[in-house]
């Protein structure tokens, strides 16, 4: 016998993007997008005849997430004929008496771990039982499973919303050694937005779609088969977009049309259109252009699906006609002092720019 599943979770059904400038048409089509990754997930677990979907908390954003939303989630549930969809809440979803949970007339084939302490679920058709936890707040203590009891000739599996990395965490730390010890064929978590293995057999998914710039790299679910020989599992990429950081350095000589074809650069033409991109520049600048780099978004905003363009280049100056130019003033006591202090330190050249930029700002608007 053997049991499939895919585990999910923090798919944030509802979020509305505000920070930065992802908001207005594109922050609504990124929260369609949302919505419409999860249902790529459903997709697949129909496609491939998936016994279980664990959802492992923030399927949705309680003050944000609409009836309407659920009520399109929950209409594609029933069409999982073979999956049945087992969730806990998390500390964006959590369960109270105003919960969307409780509006909603959810599928038969959907079950909900609705209990605030460790509580299992048993499918003797299956020979498996899953266990779990659900939030009924917004902050969660340290979890008491002293009343996990395994039946070691079913399938286990355990489902929690929580933070493994940090004992003092608001949300329900978790110590491995305290889960492990049972023996669970699998555990799966969720909370940490960042797809990642614990162990062979505890994973964190990770969102299924990316939400931030905090949030890098491959996003999708977890693909798993329990059966007598053991667990195997393995990391499905299922994001439509992907967010970016990436580090450009230039120099001096750059000219303002070799910087942009130097960001152009970074990715294919349709990678560019398709993700999010913060692009931060470093390095010596012509001081001439340096001001011209906050339009670079606006002249590149075509090429890109998202760009950012965060400056940290410092201007390039030559030092020795400055000091003969301001022999006799407090810029140029500054270069006396700063050359005095050793220029071929880092800290010291760096701090001799970041100075003179702010010196030469100040005089500017004296005249």
């Amino acid at each position: 016998m053997s049991i499939s599943f895919i585990h999910t979770a923090d798919v944030h059904i509802g979020m509305k993007f505000t920070k930065g400038k992802i908001t207005g048409e594109q922050g609504k089509n990124r929260r369609d997008e949302i919505i419409d990754t999860f249902l790529k997930i459903l997709d697949r677990c129909k496609e491939r005849n998936v016994d279980y979907l664990f959802i492992a908390g923030d399927l949705f954003e309680d003050e944000l997430c609409s009836i309407a939303e659920l009520k399109i989630i929950n209409d594609r549930f029933k069409l999982l004929y073979k999956t049945k969809v087992i969730m806990i809440t998390g500390n964006h979803d959590y369960l109270n008496e105003k919960s969307l949970y409780k509006l909603i007339d959810w599928n038969e084939n959907v079950y909900i771990l609705d209990y605030n302490e460790i509580d299992k679920l048993s499918f003797e058709e299956d020979n498996i039982d899953i266990w779990g936890v659900s939030w009924q707040e917004k902050e969660k203590g340290k979890q008491d499973f002293s009343k996990i009891d395994l039946d070691i000739n079913k399938f286990n599996v355990l489902l929690l919303h929580g933070d493994i990395f940090d004992k003092n965490s608001k949300y329900l730390p978790i110590d491995r050694k305290d889960i492990d010890k049972f023996g669970f064929d699998y555990i799966g978590l969720g909370h940490i937005h960042k797809h990642q293995y614990i162990t062979d057999s505890i994973c964190y998914p990770g969102s299924p779609e990316p939400l931030d710039f905090g949030e890098l790299g491959e996003h999708g679910v977890i693909e798993g088969l329990i059966d007598d020989k053991g667990l195997t599992t393995k990391f499905i990429p299922i994001s439509k977009r992907k967010y970016n950081i990436i580090n450009i350095e230039i120099n001096e000589k750059m000219s303002y049309n070799s910087i942009l074809a130097r960001i152009l650069d970074i990715e294919s033409e349709e990678v560019r259109k398709k993700n999010f991109f913060r692009i931060i520049i470093k390095g010596y600048i012509d001081r001439d252009i340096k001001d011209k780099i906050i339009d670079i978004e606006s002249k590149l905003d075509n090429e890109f699906y998202f760009i950012q363009i965060i400056d940290k280049t410092e201007p390039d100056y030559d030092i020795n006609q400055l000091l003969l130019e301001n022999e006799n003033n407090i810029i140029g006591e500054f270069i006396k002092e700063m050359i005095e202090n050793d220029l071929n330190d880092e800290v010291m050249n760096r701090g001799l720019y970041i100075g003179l930029e702010e010196l030469l700002r100040e005089k500017v608007k004296l005249k």
